[in-house]
This record gives structure tokens, C-alpha cells and sequence, in this order.
């Protein structure tokens, strides 16, 4: 059910899962980028490796899409509204207290050039967007690097898939056993996790 679900649903759920998490909310795409090239990549052992290539190329393309969408509007409200945007980012981020600091230092060290690593480090994620916005970077530099660097983000976890599609297989054969439960699961496990987060950065708080 989990692979004819990727099949026919893939690059609508690699789209959304994607433009959700650059847009700041804490579902990560990593995991769906690694199981869709795992998937593809094992349908795909039955057919030409060039009609594979093209398929993973797909995804790629598909995810770097889509977190250029999210990406150019922060970007966007960063140039327009500054420290307000930053701000507002941060209070939805379970680390709020160290966030601003962190993107402005990484930025201020590597300049826009961070925008090319910045998807692989949780918070920096989404955070550098809007401060390359708010310190003026040209949109040319900012669509050069970023695209650069979704695109790396997105041939990292989709080649990933491929490369370790046989140590994945097991467990989506344990994912197709049970079904629409295996959905329930991982809500409640992202729920737990966000729970957990929120509980430590409020505790942080109280000290």
C-alpha cells in the first residue's frame, strides 16, 4: 500500500512535505525524500538504470521546486519586514532562544554562502532565509545559492533512498504490514517529539 501510495502520490506528497518544512513547520522531509528514492529506485531495478535516473532526477527537481517556493517567501518578508520576520520565525521555533543569535552568526561568518549547507542544520534551516532578506542580499545571489543548495539537500536524500534501498526494503515491508496504523504512528511520534521539545524549551524558560 506504502509503495503504490509513493507511485501514484509522490510528487504531490514530496511537494507538500517539503514546502511545509521551508516554511517553517516541524515536519521534516529528510525521511520522505530517503523513502520516495528508496521506493523509486526499487520499482525501478525492473526497468532501464536511465529511466531510474530519471525518475530520482525527478524528485529532486520536484523538491528543490518546492523549497524555493517556500524559500523566496521568506526571503521576501526578511527584505519587507526585517527583524519582524525573523522574530515571528523564532517564536515558532522550539529553540527560540538561541535562534536568532545562531543565523546571524552563521550568516555574518559565511555571508550568503551559507544558504548552500544551510538545510542540512536543523534551525538554520529556514532561520538564514530571512536574514539574507533583512541584510540586503541581491535576489540573483540569493536565488543562486539557495537553488544550489536545495538542490544538494534534495539529491542528498533521494540518493540516500537509492543507495540503501535494500536495508529500507524491510522496513517498508514492517510499513505495508500495518497499513493506515503505520500513518497513526508516525503522527503520534511527531506529536511526542514536538511535546518533548516544547516541554525543555519551557523549562529552560522557567530557570
Amino acid at each position: 500500500m506504502l509503495r503504490e501510495l509513493i507511485v501514484e502520490y509522490g510528487f504531490p506528497l514530496v511537494f507538500l512535505n517539503v514546502l511545509l518544512e521551508s516554511l517553517g513547520l516541524p515536519v521534516p522531509a529528510m525521511p520522505t525524500l530517503i523513502l520516495t528514492g528508496a521506493i523509486r529506485s526499487l520499482l525501478g531495478s525492473h526497468a532501464d538504470v536511465w529511466t531510474t535516473r530519471l525518475s530520482l532526477f525527478s524528485v529532486v527537481l520536484v523538491a528543490t521546486s518546492s523549497a524555493l517556493v517556500g524559500d523566496l517567501l521568506w526571503f521576501w518578508l526578511g527584505r519587507r519586514y526585517g527583524n519582524r520576520a525573523l522574530g515571528f520565525l523564532c517564536s515558532m521555533s522550539l529553540s527560540r532562544d538561541t535562534c536568532v543569535n545562531r543565523s546571524r552568526e552563521a550568516f555574518g561568518k559565511f555571508g550568503v554562502r551559507v544558504l548552500i549547507v544551510a538545510k542540512f542544520i536543523p534551525g538554520l534551516a529556514t532561520l538564514a532565509i530571512p536574514v539574507a532578506g533583512a541584510m540586503g542580499v541581491s535576489f540573483a545571489s540569493f536565488l543562486f545559492y539557495d537553488a544550489v543548495g536545495a538542490a544538494l539537500w534534495g539529491t542528498v536524500g533521494v540518493v540516500l533512498g537509492a543507495l540503501f534501498a535494500d536495508a529500507v526494503d524491510p522496513i517498508l515491508k514492517v510499513l505495508d504490514w500495518f497499513g493506515f496504523g503505520a500513518a497513526i504512528i508516525t503522527a503520534i511520534s511527531l506529536i511526542i517529539y514536538v511535546g518533548i521539545r516544547w516541554r525543555h524549551r519551557m523549562v529552560l524558560l522557567r530557570r
